[in-house]
């Protein structure tokens, strides 16, 4: 009869052992709503960090598009006073069209610099150059769009009309769409007439 004892003794502390071990149901509920709070925190920060790449991506490029829209009007009054244009109203030759509602750079502006005006203030979206040859990745208006595509950015470039005429106002301003709200970036300079 002891070892009868013994043998239930021993299936009753198994039993305890089980019992006491395991997780129950909402333990396990809570540790799996933890993993999945945490799984998707870390997807929806990856999420926000490629937007907001995306966005830098834009805001870099719209940053060299306006600051070419001020080097190229330079490059036209250095190449107005280097022609002997440096008297008068000449100085600002071919800048007519940017005032009194701005302007963008002319077609093929890669081959001779000239500006059209935006005519009423909306100056047309950027293309970019996407085939194989010299012209990748230049941003323009062609005159012919074989292996151009559209870009978000519209570029316009103000020169103030001349009160006088030693000093011009250049703003160079690049607008694009991101996620339904409007986007720009402007920058401002000084042109002076340093040989009058």
């Amino acid at each position: 009869m002891s070892g009868e004892c013994m043998k239930k003794q021993k299936i009753k502390i198994n039993v305890r052992a089980v019992k006491n071990s395991g997780l129950t149901l909402v333990e396990t509920l809570i540790a799996i709503s933890i993993l999945i709070v945490a799984v998707v925190m870390s997807i929806s920060l990856y999420v926000d960090n490629i937007a907001n790449a995306r966005f830098a991506h834009d805001q870099i490029i719209a940053t060299y598009l306006a600051e070419e829209g001020i080097e190229l009007v330079r490059q036209v009054v250095y190449t107005n006073f280097n022609n002997g244009n440096n008297g008068g109203v000449n100085w600002v030759n071919d800048l007519a069209n940017c005032w009194p509602n701005g302007c963008r750079v002319g077609n093929d502006h890669w081959n001779s610099i000239g500006f059209a005006s935006c005519g009423g203030g909306n100056c047309p979206k950027l293309k970019i150059h996407t085939a194989a040859g010299f012209l990748r990745g230049v941003y323009g208006h062609p005159s012919d769009s074989t292996g151009w595509e559209d870009t978000p950015f519209t570029r316009k470039i103000e020169v103030s009309s001349p009160p006088g005429d030693v000093e011009r106002t250049v703003t160079s301003t690049v607008t694009w769409n991101y996620h339904g709200a409007t986007k720009n970036v402007t920058l401002k300079t000084y042109i002076y007439n340093y040989l009058n």
